[in-house]
């Protein structure tokens, strides 16, 4: 009798351990995932030959580092199309955009970004990010197409500026665009 009830209650125990580290594991995997590990990123390190030996130090430590080294920039590259087209310029206001000026249909918002190279345009729907050039107006300065215009403007370009003033005065030109995809 004494041993059925032994067994029972090592039956019940086992049973409670089991259920014990099952909630213990669920507590550490929902901590994991509501409160991620930072993880140590790889430090800049320099191998030195010293005799026979080879000796890495830490780059930070090492004041003969060339903090100066960078990736080779890009060689030029041709765009791949050229189009003539007609290009105007466009500020952030009610009047020349929707109800929300600062921010084009990509999302991006323009005037905390403040910077002039974001164009609409719908020629031939370039998705959004394509780099363009104007070579006759800007010279080598890269724009990224952000916005649409209306669907009556065709071979059409808007360059995004800051201040009404020079858009007006800017115009209306025909010039080449030049497109990297």
């Amino acid at each position: 009798m004494l041993s059925k009830e032994l067994r029972s209650l090592k039956r019940k125990v086992i049973e409670l351990a089991q259920e014990a580290v099952f909630y213990v594991v669920l507590v550490i995997t929902v901590i994991q995932l509501i409160f991620p590990q930072v993880v140590l990123a790889e430090q800049r390190i320099k191998v030195i030959l010293s005799g026979d030996q080879y000796i890495i130090k830490n780059v930070i430590d090492d004041p003969d580092w060339n903090y100066s080294i960078r990736l080779p920039d890009i060689k030029e590259r041709a765009p791949r199309q050229s189009v003539k087209i007609t290009v105007t310029a466009y500020t952030s206001q009610i009047a020349q955009t929707d109800n929300s000026p600062c921010i084009t249909a990509s999302g991006l918002d323009v005037c905390q970004r403040n910077a002039e190279d974001i164009i609409a345009t719908n020629y031939r729907y370039l998705p959004f990010g394509t780099l363009v050039r104007f070579p006759d107006l800007f010279g080598d300065k890269i724009f990224q197409v952000h916005d649409r215009m209306n669907k009556r403007y065709q071979q059409h370009a808007d360059v995004w500026m800051k201040d009404y003033e020079m858009a007006i005065k800017f115009g209306r030109k025909q010039t080449k665009m030049e497109i990297y995809f």
